[in-house]
């Protein structure tokens, strides 16, 4: 597993937020798509995911 720092949590939350999926995601970020399944369950978990899904609505 590799680990991902603040930086780049902040910017897989930006992209979902403009609506891009975790595989979209995973490209422009150039890593694994598990590793953004990753974030997103944590976030999810957190309760951040909803937020994050309103403020993209």
């Amino acid at each position: 597993m590799i680990c991902k720092n603040s930086a780049w949590q902040v910017r897989v939350r930006e992209l979902l937020t403009s609506g891009l999926g975790v595989e979209d995601i995973a490209i422009e970020l150039n890593c694994n798509v598990e590793d953004v399944r990753r974030e997103v369950s944590i976030l999810r978990a957190e309760g951040c995911l909803a937020d994050i899904f309103r403020r993209a609505g």
